[in-house]
């Protein structure tokens, strides 16, 4: 429903939450004049409500100094010399999953692949965050070569799939003053702003036959010219996630390990069947899962 309101009251659009007022997004010229603005504060009343009891003092809901001082801490452990750390405990993990995924790889049944894949995550995620192996895969190690992280069209197959299901669907920002959008268009001192991710990537004013999945979009050469706030799975600006190269980094390893080995011939319900399922909690996901069907390559590469 919101996504139908979004698109239908473009480019500015206002909503109340009681006394909160909240101002849609989905041109990305105005977007870029909210996020640059020096007025401009953390993701406001109504998101910090709701996740506080959850991340208390965590960087998604505090604001200001404390903020500030958090952000660069995180940020200096994700810097991208401790990010070529990680690459081989990814590839690692990903060969575990990529063995688990044989037993299910017959070609004929469709499973639910989001439970494999979850275990792959939180293994690499404690291993290399916290530095402790929960085998939450049960698997042992195997060596896998890290090269497969530059792999171009694994790059952009996970582009596009965070095009159409992007893991943050709206953005949020605070105006701590009013903000001038040009157009006479104006978001009041103390109004909320939202940034609708998954509309803004389904306009076919940046991205033709929107709703088709299509990696290319995505080339080097298909990418030039593209507004940067046109497409923003990972948030926006300067609060933009601090894990995003972390994410990336791991799926791009994750998505080519498990590609080179078996082909997914299809997806149970297709693309309009997922999107009748999502749902939103902390971040996008689905609600019955993802219902694939794999089969072994000949001669994996």
């Amino acid at each position: 429903e919101f996504t139908q309101f979004a698109r239908t009251y473009v480019p500015v659009a206002r909503l109340w939450f009681g006394p909160v007022l909240v101002v849609v997004l989905t041109d990305p010229d105005a977007i870029g004049k909210v996020v640059k603005h020096d007025k401009v504060g953390g993701r406001g009343y109504l998101f910090t409500k709701l996740m506080s009891p959850a991340f208390r003092n965590g960087l998604l809901v505090i604001d200001g100094d404390k903020w500030r001082a958090h952000r660069k801490i995180v940020s200096s452990a994700l810097n991208t010399n401790v990010l070529e750390t990680f690459v081989e405990n990814f590839a690692k993990n990903s060969d575990i999953l990529a063995n688990k995924l044989k037993a299910l790889a017959d070609g004929n049944t469709a499973h639910d692949i989001v439970p494999y894949f979850t275990r792959c995550s939180l293994d690499i995620i404690c291993q290399t965050s916290l530095h402790i192996d929960i085998n939450a895969q049960e698997g042992k190690d195997n060596d896998t070569l890290n090269a497969i992280t530059t792999i171009i069209e694994t790059v952009a197959v996970f582009k596009e799939a965070m095009r159409l299901f992007p893991p943050v669907p709206i953005h949020s920002r605070e105006a701590i003053k009013e903000i001038d959008l040009g157009h006479g268009h104006i978001v009041p001192a103390g109004a909320i702003t939202w940034m609708p991710a998954y509309v803004i990537h389904k306009d076919p004013k940046h991205f033709p036959e929107p709703e088709k999945f299509d990696p290319d979009r995505f080339s080097p050469q298909n990418s030039v010219g593209r507004h940067p706030y046109a497409y923003t799975p990972f948030g926006i600006g300067r609060r933009m996630c601090v894990g995003h190269e972390y994410a990336t980094m791991e799926a791009k390893t994750i998505l080519s390990t498990v590609l080179r080995r078996y082909c997914v011939t299809e997806i149970e319900g297709g693309i309009r069947g997922l999107e009748k399922t999502l749902k939103f909690t902390f971040v996008l996901s689905n609600a019955n899962g993802i219902r694939v069907k794999l089969l072994p390559r000949s001669h994996p590469s």
